[in-house]
Order: C-alpha cells, then structure tokens, then sequence
C-alpha cells in the first residue's frame, strides 16, 4: 500500500465520482481504477460498490475511511504497515491496529 492508493481512495469517497477524482487528482480515469484495485487486492476486500450511474462506500471502506484521513501522504511514498486481520469479524484488531499506525506515522511530540 502507498500514499498514492490511499489518496486515490480518499478522493473517490469525496467525491463517489471516478472521473472527478482522476480530476482533482491530475490523473487519468484509468490510473484511479488502477489504484484503487491495486488497494482492494492488498486489503482483500472491496471498498466502493460500484455501477454504471453510482459509487458507493462498501461497509469495509466506511470502516476504513476515518483512519486513513489521518494517514499524512506526501509524495506516493510506501506506508510502512500493513493490515492484519483473519476476517472483517475482526473489525476491533482493524481499528486498533489503524490507531497504532496513526501513532507511529503521527508520534505526539513532548
């Protein structure tokens, strides 16, 4: 996962429109799909339900849409953790796993 695929993400959950994300991305259509499959194969689940005339958050990308606003992305760069969980019944080791990369992402200055 990187911080081009998590934009990619966030910008199509603003504006549950593809071509305005590839717009305000500066990025093809195509390029947008592409990341965002490329996303959905690492997590292993699908984000947005998709049809010719909507888009949607799926029940997993409203899950996961809190935690990677708070994700700093710069630069497409690679994020440095990875998502473990055996099933989406696992939803709390999901949230406390977001919650322990948003920490060391984003560490509390004294």
């Amino acid at each position: 996962m990187n911080t081009s695929q998590i934009q990619c993400f966030l910008t199509i959950a603003d504006t549950l429109n593809f071509a305005r994300a590839a717009e305000q991305l500066h990025i093809t259509q195509p390029a947008v799909t592409q990341q965002l499959h490329a996303l959905e194969k690492e997590l292993g689940v699908r984000l947005f339900h998709r049809s010719t005339h909507s888009v949607r958050l799926t029940d997993e990308g409203m899950l996961f849409l809190p935690g990677l606003r708070q994700i700093p992305l710069e630069g497409g760069q690679p994020v440095s953790f990875g998502f473990y969980y055996k099933s989406w019944k696992d939803r709390p080791l999901l949230k406390a796993f977001i919650t322990c990369a948003q920490q060391t992402l984003n560490p509390k200055k004294p």
